[in-house]
């Protein structure tokens, strides 16, 4: 096809592929930028990092939820010695998916929830007590004000932060902010559109980006999902008691 650079190969993609399918999934409205990084709000993880990478920035609406998508690289720095003396050398700390979503009610307060690795208990303690074992096991839960994180993660919500965080195919690291977003980090090491090897098949092609795109509609709807406006003095979840509604209200 004459391709003879990942950015003619991602221009090519992007004109008789990804657009089309983007259009499909998401409206005429879509926006998609190729070669632009979408901007990350703050996620708790359990790294260093000094700033990110990314590409494959899609803005749009998908069942009344306004979100972002894109791929993303957390960078840092690491020292070593040569025979020139000390360099540093870029690291990628975290590659994957950047997903933001607009909340209905902003929460008070920022609430993060981070999915704990093996090795991570150590660095990472929850600061918030989860009277759920299998959900505090899991995850670590942080928030300057514990009441408005106990609104947030009520039963139902844990139970879709379960399923959401099973969908991601990785580690995902969660946010709702005061600013009225809700930020899910996927650190999955791959990146959206990627091509295999072999000749570039326009109509395999569509049909398999179709069906990457299908887990993040899906994220999407669980988190997202059966919007419901809450009562913020009248929710009774707490590190001890909970009521059993769904007044997160996200």
């Amino acid at each position: 096809m004459g391709i003879k650079s990942n950015n003619e190969t991602k221009s090519f993609l992007s004109e008789n592929v990804i657009n089309g399918v983007l259009t499909e999934v998401f409206g005429d409205t879509v926006e998609y930028e190729p070669f632009e990084k979408l901007n990350p709000g703050g996620v708790v993880v359990p790294f260093h990092y000094i700033g990110s990478e990314g590409e494959n920035h899609i803005k749009g609406v998908y069942n009344g939820v306004r979100f972002e998508l894109g791929d993303i690289r957390l960078i840092d720095e690491e020292e070593y010695t040569n025979e020139d003396g000390v360099s540093t050398s870029k690291v990628t700390r975290l590659k994957g998916q950047w997903l933001i979503c607009d909340l209905d009610n902003a929460p008070a307060c920022d609430v993060y929830v981070s999915e704990l690795e093996r090795n991570d208990r150590s660095i990472m303690t929850s600061d918030v007590k989860i009277a759920d074992d299998k959900f505090s096991e899991r995850f670590c839960v942080r928030s300057d004000n514990p009441q408005e994180a106990y609104k947030i993660l009520t039963p139902q919500m844990m139970e879709r932060i379960f399923a959401a965080a099973d969908k991601c195919a990785g580690t995902v690291y969660l946010s709702f902010l005061r600013n009225g977003k809700m930020n899910v980090a996927m650190k999955n090491d791959h990146e959206l559109f990627e091509l295999q090897k072999g000749k570039i098949d326009v109509d395999a092609l569509h049909k398999r980006f179709r069906v990457e795109l299908s887990r993040f509609t899906e994220i999407i709807d669980i988190l997202c999902g059966g919007r419901e406006t809450y009562d913020a003095g009248n929710c009774c979840y707490s590190a001890g008691t909970g009521c059993g509604r769904y007044c997160a209200g996200l």
